[in-house]
């Protein structure tokens, strides 16, 4: 079965007016999870660097994750008492190291 694109005029006229908004969501995505493709590679530089022992170096990415697990539910509650937009850039400033 073949998709065809929707010959709607809203359709088109929604992503014409909204299509800067999935880019950078799609590249926020992918960046986001490239320490976890490049790990594997520069773990023998970090083993160099610092001593630390593959199971230690590993660990970073265990602490993001379940901190994400953690947080998640309060993250949601914030969002659907406060509205997303306004408080994204607070928290994503916030969460910059």
């Amino acid at each position: 079965m073949e998709v065809q694109p929707s010959s709607d005029p809203h359709v088109r006229g929604e992503w014409a007016r909204s299509w800067y908004i999935p880019l950078p969501a799609m590249l926020g995505i992918a960046v986001s999870v490239m320490h976890t493709y490049t790990l594997g590679a520069l773990m023998p530089a970090i083993h160099a660097a610092t001593g630390w022992s593959r199971a230690q170096i590993s660990a970073g990415p265990i602490l993001i994750g379940v901190t994400g697990i953690l947080l998640a539910p309060f993250i949601g509650i914030a969002v659907d008492r406060y509205g997303s937009v306004r408080r994204a850039g607070g928290a994503g400033a916030a969460a910059q190291p």
